[in-house]
């Protein structure tokens, strides 16, 4: 669920079904995809997680119980472009995106970030969505701020867990060090690595 897109974020007692296994939202396989729509159901947040799934046009992966296509079905026809309906408070999540991923390619878990967090009032829930954002999506200015003081800190920090470190580097995600030299903000950059 991304929860910076319509409203406040909201806080739940436990993960959501997507926070164990992110990738199955986001597989092609017709019984992977049943099985996150089946997950979706026993989500807290399914209702508001799909109405910020329609309201950013998410075009990929089940959100809220649907499908990419059952949503799009949902969906007015779009005419103008998204650069002409950035408003004020908002900006493009590339870099947000990218420092969350580098964060995680040195063994940062959403958990152990929002514990590092916490004086900024960023919740694990908060950087799941935020993490989510996707390629040329819209995030609020002051998550991307956020986001950007805690990468700030925790950039030359192993986090806690090398499984996390393992799989966002098998992903191709950069650490930061690897982004040392590269604007991390632009969309041009290359963001993976071998790619």
């Amino acid at each position: 669920m991304n929860p910076f897109f319509t409203t406040d974020p909201i806080e739940v007692d436990r993960p959501t079904p997507c926070y164990w296994d992110p990738a199955l939202w986001f597989s092609e396989a017709v019984d992977n995809v049943a099985e996150a729509k089946r997950l979706c159901g026993t989500c807290p947040v399914k209702a508001r997680c799909l109405a910020d799934a329609l309201a950013q046009q998410e075009k990929h992966g089940v959100w809220g119980g649907l499908s990419a296509s059952e949503r799009a079905d949902l969906l007015p026809v779009v005419e103008e472009p998204v650069e002409t309906k950035c408003r004020a408070g908002f900006t493009s999540g590339v870099g947000t995106l990218r420092r969350l991923r580098a964060l995680a390619a040195n063994g940062w878990t959403l958990i152990a970030l929002a514990h590092e967090a916490r004086d900024l009032g960023l919740t694990e829930s908060a950087l799941a969505g935020l993490r989510r954002t996707r390629s040329g999506g819209l995030v609020t200015t002051v998550n991307a701020d956020l986001v950007a003081t805690l990468y700030a800190r925790l950039q030359g920090i192993d986090g806690p867990n090398d499984e996390t470190a393992k799989r966002a580097r098998n992903r191709g995600w950069r650490t930061p060090a690897q982004w040392i030299g590269r604007d991390i903000d632009d969309p041009n950059t290359n963001h993976q690595i071998g790619a």
